[in-house]
Order: C-alpha cells, then sequence, then structure tokens
C-alpha cells in the first residue's frame, strides 16, 4: 500500500492525537476512525466543557459515535469549499492523488480540549533554542525561525494577521529533489477556547494555511452550541 501526503498527514493526526490527548480510560472508549458518510444527521457531543451540534457527514474519529462527552474528534473537508463528505464531494475524497482534479483536496483536523497555551505563549517557550534570535525573513508574510540540525531539524514559522499571532512547526525533508516538510500550529486556540489541531504539507499550504486556519475557526464556531451543564 503506498501512503500517499495526504493520507500520511491523517496518520499523523491521528496518532499525535492518540498519544497527546489526556488519558480517560475509565471515561471514554478509545477513539475510533470511520470512513466519512453522506448521513447529515446531526451528531451531539462534547469536548473539554464546549457542546458541538456537527452533521455526521463532516466527522471521521470519535470516542464514542453515539455523541456525549468525546477527548478525540476529528473532522474533514474538502478544500478550497470546505464540503463535507457528499454525493458531491465523494471522488474528492475517495480517488487516489495523482488523479484528483483541481478544487479537490481533503483536509482533517481535530477538536480538542480547551487550552492555555496561545501561540505567543509557545513562543516565548521555544525562542531560546532558536540558532538565531533574528528571524529569517520569508515567505508569504513569515518570519522563520530554526531549531536542531540535521533529522532534529526544526522550523518555525510566524506572522500575525488582524492581531492574532499564528505559529507553526515544521520537520523538513527532501521530497522529490526539493525540500517539503509536515508541519503542525502550536497554541491554536478558536475564539471561544477550543484548540484546533491538524497537520499539512509545507509546500502545498504554508502560502495559505493562514486562509484555512481562519475558515476552519469559523466552521467550529458555527458548531458550537454553548457549555456543557457540568
Amino acid at each position: 500500500m503506498k501512503f500517499t501526503p495526504p493520507l500520511i498527514a491523517l496518520c499523523v493526526v491521528f496518532l499525535v492525537a492518540c498519544i497527546t490527548a489526556p488519558s480517560f480510560a475509565e471515561e471514554y472508549p478509545p477513539p475510533t476512525f470511520s470512513i466519512p458518510d453522506t448521513d447529515t444527521t446531526p451528531v451531539e457531543f462534547s469536548v473539554g466543557g464546549i457542546k458541538y451540534r456537527v452533521p455526521r457527514n463532516y466527522l471521521t474519529t470519535m470516542n464514542n459515535w453515539h455523541g456525549g462527552p468525546q477527548n478525540l474528534v476529528t473532522l474533514a473537508v474538502n478544500l478550497p469549499d470546505f464540503k463535507p463528505f457528499s454525493e458531491d464531494t465523494v471522488t474528492c475524497f475517495t480517488e487516489k492523488d495523482i488523479l484528483r482534479k483541481e478544487g479537490c483536496d481533503p483536509f482533517t483536523f481535530e477538536i480538542v480540549a480547551p487550552g492555555d497555551v496561545s501561540a505567543s505563549k509557545a513562543f516565548a517557550r521555544i525562542r531560546d533554542s532558536f540558532h538565531m534570535r533574528t528571524p529569517i525573513k520569508w515567505m508569504h508574510g513569515y518570519e522563520k525561525y530554526v531549531t536542531g540540525t540535521g533529522d532534529a531539524r526544526h522550523e518555525y514559522f510566524k506572522k500575525t494577521v488582524d492581531g492574532r499571532m499564528l505559529l507553526f512547526e515544521c520537520q523538513s525533508f527532501d521530497s522529490e529533489g526539493g525540500r517539503d516538510g509536515l508541519c503542525e500550529p502550536l497554541g491554536n486556540r478558536a475564539d471561544a477556547g477550543p484548540v484546533l489541531h491538524y497537520v499539512f504539507e509545507m509546500r502545498g499550504h504554508l502560502s495559505n494555511i493562514d486562509q484555512i486556519d481562519a475558515s476552519l475557526r469559523n466552521l467550529v464556531n458555527s458548531f458550537m452550541i454553548g457549555p456543557t451543564d457540568d
């Protein structure tokens, strides 16, 4: 089986979530993955004290598919239209990468319990490990910072959009004669507190990940229905 970049990114999201999610073995069953479904029936669940109502065709991973409290929920949308799995987008989600047409780019992200580490706090914690405090001016308005060497080399990309800091950590590698990498956001809180996590290809999405991120946060906010009763 050949693992294509989007599939690798999805696997990384799932594995990172399982490793880093809090351990509540007595409270939550293990998260399970499900192939997206065209069913649009809303599923009500909560993550970290916040209630959501999400159509089934957005959901790919949950602890309990009947709803209720969760500690791991992943969703999938197609880019650039942010549509979920449906009869109109089924080809985008199921076609092999090499056969996908323009406008077909499945993207998976995770809703995490509210956290207290913002991007600015995350940046302050790691800045002492940078090779240089002075940033490298990079494409798309980013400042670039580097830590480590060789296989342990990590690149950080930071910029401020509408007064909000965006910070991405990337582990780069050689790919088809060029440099690429898998990246993830640090301290990526939505307006009401939930943290959004995802993995993306540096070469494919660093140029527009700020727009993708803003749209994902708006989407998650639209699914929120309030705090839990606890």
